[in-house]
């Protein structure tokens, strides 16, 4: 600290001024519990304890710097682990190709998938990003981009139709046992656009859940009509499982979300993901 045997050669040195360096002197000197320089009115020089602070200091200074290059590294670099939270049935259906394409194109890239439970707080869940299929998101201080929409189909068993009757209406959901997503419909009201135009019915069932999957579940065992994407049933349509319900009316499309906390310093192995995304969809 004291260049030249000086506060003044040592704030010349470092672009502070000499009140500055002495601020900073004591300020340490307190925090350590030590006298660290000999000051008379002719020169300055480190006490022992000064120049323990100095060996030691310098370890740090290293280890501070060999710390700061890894991190940069880990931000630059296409090398590293890419957390994604995302719903299961979504990565199952539509983001796992994604992820096989673009491991095969980076080979130093590990992905982990998280169960995403649509909470907003992505740093605290370890999440480099996360993906919402949702018809409406809700604002947040996260960066959010459209990557694509997907339709929705209602179904149900044919079983469930066999013994139930089938609606031939909108209003007649009012009278069946609708397996109602607690997320995408938090008020029971389930709307279609028919050939009458816009229409709304107020549903009610014995089944609800957070997730689509155990509606879906539900539904092939007979225990009512449930509303998904239609990835997630189109399997369950081809082989008869579940038929479609009010196939005139169409329930709409929902948007697919990429989301993730900040575009600064956003490490490069995220970024190139999203566009891999963005690009594939």
């Amino acid at each position: 600290m004291a260049y030249g045997g000086s506060f003044t050669g040592a704030a010349q040195r470092l672009g502070l001024s000499r009140a500055s360096a002495s601020k900073h002197v004591s300020q340490l000197e307190q925090l350590m519990g030590a006298r660290l320089f000999a000051r008379t009115t002719k020169q300055v020089s480190m006490t022992p304890a000064g120049n323990a602070l100095l060996r030691e200091g310098e370890g740090l200074l290293l280890q501070y710097g060999r710390m700061e290059e890894a991190v940069r590294a880990s931000v630059s670099s296409d090398r590293g682990q890419l957390h994604i939270g995302t719903p299961p049935s979504f990565a199952e259906l539509q983001l796992m190709p994604l992820v096989s394409g673009f491991l095969r194109a980076h080979p130093d890239v590990e992905v982990k998938l998280h169960l995403d439970y649509n909470k907003e707080d992505m740093v605290a869940q370890g999440l480099d990003l996360a993906l919402r299929v949702t018809s409406t998101l809700k604002p947040s201080s996260l960066i959010a981009q459209r990557l694509t929409s997907v339709p929705q189909a209602l179904v149900a068993s044919p079983d469930y139709l066999a013994e139930r009757g089938e609606p031939a209406s909108v209003a007649d959901l009012a009278n069946h046992s609708c397996l109602v997503h607690l997320l995408k419909a938090p008020n029971s009201v389930w709307s279609f656009n028919g050939p009458g135009g816009r229409e709304s019915s107020k549903v009610r069932g014995r089944i609800s859940a957070n997730f689509g999957e155990v509606l879906q579940q539900a539904a092939l065992m007979h225990q009512g009509i449930s509303m998904h994407p239609l990835y997630m049933v189109e399997a369950d349509l081809r082989s008869g499982r579940l038929r479609m319900v009010l196939p005139d009316h169409d329930p709409g499309r929902l948007d697919v979300y990429v989301l993730y906390p900040s575009r600064k310093n956003l490490p490069s192995r995220v970024r190139r993901f999203i566009e891999y995304m963005k690009d594939a969809i």
